[in-house]
């Protein structure tokens, strides 16, 4: 990722990326090149904290955690599946107003 980003250095531009690729040491390094990140995370990845963590949930409960310059969120669409997403482009845990009160970095995710 960092070899593709390359020209858009210092772009102020956001990159979108799946789980394969994101991670918080890209979302960081990425942000020391005026870009920001957007992307969905395995379940399974070592930088996960323990509060986002796949489990049950209720229906459209979304747990975020912050960093200075970070967000994650795991969203979940339904009470047996989760979705993890990291951003660095989002401050806040704001959720839309609709029925199933996704976040605002899922529904800019879908967007991208």
């Amino acid at each position: 990722m960092k070899d593709l980003t390359v020209g858009l250095y210092g772009s102020g531009r956001n990159v979108t990326t799946d789980n394969l690729f994101t991670s918080y040491n890209l979302a960081q390094f990425l942000l020391t090149k005026q870009l920001t990140l957007l992307g969905t995370v395995q379940k399974n990845h070592n930088e996960v904290p323990p509060e986002l963590m796949p489990s049950k949930r209720a229906e459209y409960e979304s747990p975020f955690v912050f960093t200075k310059h970070t967000s994650m969120v795991s969203y979940a669409p339904n009470k047996n599946k989760t979705v993890l997403l990291l951003s660095t482009m989002h401050e806040q845990p704001d959720i839309d107003d609709g029925k199933q009160k996704k976040p605002i970095i899922v529904l800019d995710y879908n967007a991208m």
